[in-house]
């Protein structure tokens, strides 16, 4: 009797592990995510400063998407 109710408290305590662990993984994958988004976003306003000076005066922009912007010639 004593030694199922260690075995299912150990059991119990592994499950419990695995469960950090995967929210552990979780958690790391999304600000991962996170992260690359806004590096991309920064790097691609960068860009489009880069586009401005090359081009000198400032030309109309339509958005069409939050990820595709055109820049009208």
């Amino acid at each position: 009797s004593l030694l199922l109710l260690l075995l299912f408290l150990l059991l119990l305590l592994l499950l419990l592990l695995l469960l950090s662990l995967l929210l552990s993984l979780l958690l790391l994958l999304f600000t991962t995510i996170i992260i690359i988004i806004i590096y991309d976003c920064y790097h691609f306003q960068k860009k489009i400063q880069m586009c401005f000076m090359v081009r000198g005066n400032h030309r109309m922009i339509e958005t069409i998407s939050a990820g595709t912007i055109i820049v009208n010639i």
